[in-house]
């Protein structure tokens, strides 16, 4: 199942599953997982090994099952089959393992990211962002120490000196993978705009806890002096339905409060906080690039903690 296969299936499903909101598109991919592992013999330590090849001759070259892809499935679709998929995987135990090292397409790992999102991976958060921010820094001083002959290299050359390195801000931010490095786009829970640009305001962050078919937790605070305001909409290309959103509180006093809407306006003072679990129908509206100051009038709800609850 090499990458020239099952990245385009993967790329092509979840292209028309942004289209459609139809996660059948991915069945090709998952057919062809199953189907090779249904071939796989089992080595001497008792180890699955599925067929990479098929030859004249047959099945051949076999090995252990790719496990980035059917999580990365399971990151798009968020669907119970697609998670029962991953239960087959070898390997879960060192899940929880960020690598210090970047891999093709300034990649980590989607693994961390996974066990994190199951409960099992508290320290994930300060790892990953320790990691990412170590391998710009071995980057950018890779970039001031190149003395090479740049007429003689090649593209790979400079690959290997991008600093622009987003793995763990997407992940912990958004609450998605980046996008598969041959091709493809970003599936995400969240994305954010501040005024007339994308993202969120100077010094404030986001921290996405929980993702699931059901919608999202997301934790901000902002850490400047002044007050901050931002949208939220549902997912990267406004796909997502924002059905409701509860708002934490401390002393019992949580409340529920029907959105409907692509987007959700949150206004944060100096200094304060704020924990939504925001629900979601995935894949239930039109995607676009359209951004909210292009035109849209659809933001129904504005959620300002010190008039609600505060922690």
């Amino acid at each position: 199942m090499a990458p020239t296969i099952i990245e385009p299936l993967i790329i092509a499903g979840c292209n028309a599953l942004l289209l459609t909101g139809e996660t059948r598109w991915l069945d090709l991919a998952r057919s062809q997982m199953d189907m090779l592992y249904e071939k796989c013999k089992i080595d001497s330590s008792g180890e699955p090994l599925i067929p990479m090849r098929h030859f004249d001759s047959g099945w051949g070259d076999y090995r252990r099952e790719d496990s980035k892809w059917p999580v990365y499935i399971w990151s798009v679709t968020m669907e119970e089959c697609d998670k029962k998929r991953l239960n087959r995987l070898t390997g879960r135990e060192s899940w929880s393992e960020v690598p210090e090292t970047i891999q093709k397409g300034n990649r980590m790992d989607i693994h961390p990211w996974y066990h994190y999102l199951c409960g099992m991976n508290a320290d994930f958060p300060v790892k990953t962002l320790n990691a990412n921010y170590s391998a710009v820094e071995q980057r950018l001083t890779d970039i001031e120490n190149d003395n090479l002959d740049i007429k003689g290299e090649d593209i790979h050359h400079w690959q290997d000196k991008n600093p622009v390195i987003c793995e763990a801000l997407v992940q912990l931010m958004l609450g998605g993978s980046t996008n598969i490095y041959h091709g493809g786009l970003m599936f995400t829970a969240l994305r954010y705009f501040t005024g007339d640009r994308p993202g969120l305001p100077e010094k404030t962050g986001a921290l996405v806890e929980s993702v699931d078919a059901g919608g999202v937790t997301v934790s901000f605070y902002n850490g400047s002096d002044n007050r901050c305001d931002f949208i939220i909409q549902g997912g990267c290309f406004g796909e997502h339905e924002l059905t409701d959103v509860h708002i934490a509180g401390t002393a019992g006093d949580d409340k529920k409060i029907a959105v409907n809407g692509k987007y959700l306006n949150v206004k944060l003072g100096a200094s304060e906080g704020l924990k939504l679990r925001i629900g979601m129908k995935r894949y239930s509206r039109k995607p676009s690039y359209l951004a909210p100051h292009m035109g849209y009038n659809d933001i129904p709800l504005s959620i300002e903690p010190r008039q609600i609850v505060t922690f």
